[in-house]
């Protein structure tokens, strides 16, 4: 999560948000200052003095949803990031944190681990997160609680068209980034303790047969409600 002056950022995971926070800070150099204050104001520190990193870093996780946003400013704009679900459980698998995080397993899984984890092949990890006969879409589900009744509020920056999105954004608030459409999107890094690397040509259609494909159409049906444009 990322607090501005003139909205509140939500690192909403694997869809560009690395690349957003990047240049949010460069666009608000002086955000700190500006936030810290806002927050000391709003925790009660009569004098106005406050650590927005600690604050942030002890009480707001980095893919904070929602729910955690501070009292004080819970009536800003809500921005973050969507992305086409069928590119998104791509990049889940290839990022694997689900394999070394207990805690990130369990909210895919919240069921029980399906067999053969953790090395699932692509086929396997589709199917175990969109077995629609024990749990909604894992994905659904994550829209659900990350960003909850605020989510019909939310300005959505897409994925696929980041930069434009993001320029256009900035641009609302009289700060011109040009550098923002010169920079291509860069992928985090890869978890050193996995081992599958996606090339950045890939399509995500190479990885889905028909079946698949309807499968996550079935379990994604809140996600492809709000999002209807990502149906294949």
């Amino acid at each position: 999560m990322l607090i501005t002056p003139d909205f509140v950022y939500l690192h909403f995971a694997k869809t560009g948000g690395s690349f957003v926070a990047n240049h949010l800070n460069k666009a608000y150099p002086s955000n700190s200052g500006k936030v810290a204050r806002m927050l000391a104001r709003a925790l009660g520190h009569t004098t106005g003095v406050i650590n927005t990193a600690d604050y942030l870093s002890w009480n707001v996780p980095h893919h904070a949803p929602a729910g955690k946003i501070p009292l004080a400013f819970k009536k800003k704009l809500i921005v973050s990031n969507i992305r086409n679900p069928f590119d998104r459980y791509v990049s889940r698998y290839y990022y694997g944190g689900w394999k070394i995080e207990s805690d990130h397993a369990h909210r895919l899984w919240p069921s029980g681990f399906p067999a053969n984890w953790p090395e699932l092949s692509f086929p396997e990890f589709i199917e175990s997160l969109t077995d629609v006969s024990t749990v909604e879409g894992a994905q659904s589900r994550e829209l659900k609680y990350f960003f909850g009744d605020a989510i019909n509020t939310v300005k959505f920056l897409k994925f696929e068209s980041l930069s434009q999105d993001l320029y256009k954004l900035l641009m609302r608030f009289n700060i011109d980034r040009p550098e923002i459409l010169k920079n291509e999107r860069k992928l985090p890094p890869t978890r050193k303790e996995t081992t599958k690397i996606r090339s950045t040509k890939d399509k995500w259609q190479s990885y889905y047969d028909q079946t698949l494909i309807e499968r996550v159409v079935a379990a994604e049906a809140y996600y492809f409600k709000l999002f209807p444009e990502y149906l294949p």
